[in-house]
């Protein structure tokens, strides 16, 4: 697999609107990139830029573009948040049903005090299914 081809597998697995930079250098979720320089791709964590912690160094493209996408796949990702608890718990138990494991990370005081944001997040691998099942129950 090459840089273009773990790009356009993203996509085709709903990654899409996280990648959050694309170029001939490489490409990043949130802050897990894969960067190609001098022959060798880097995967590793970063903050506004700066890389915090480098996972792996290979000169081998299809083992960086696999590694890449083996740690995505384990990301816990936003899948939907409300303001209403029941509306979560609901797609909550949904998602729960389809053998998908679901985190709960709610914001107490999103905007101020008493202002609640219910959210849910699932592991990347997931995310085109759990996506799936909160529109088919959105469309209800």
């Amino acid at each position: 697999m090459t840089l273009d081809g773990l790009y356009e597998c993203l996509i085709e697995e709903g990654y899409g609107p996280l990648i959050v930079e694309r170029g001939p250098w490489g490409l990043a979720i949130g802050d897990f990139r894969i960067v190609r320089r001098d022959g060798s791709f880097t995967l590793g964590w970063s903050e506004r830029g700066e890389v915090l912690e480098t996972v792996l160094v290979t000169s081998d493209e299809q083992a960086a573009c696999n590694a890449f996408r083996a740690e995505v796949a384990s990301l816990s990702l936003h899948l939907v948040a409300s303001e209403d608890r029941a509306t979560i718990e609901r797609l909550g138990a949904a998602v729960t049903a389809a053998g998908i494991a679901v985190r709960r990370n709610d914001i107490p005081n999103f905007n101020g005090p008493g202002d609640v944001r219910y959210r849910i997040f699932v592991d990347g691998r997931d995310l085109a299914r759990g996506r799936e099942i909160v529109a088919s129950l959105e469309t209800d």
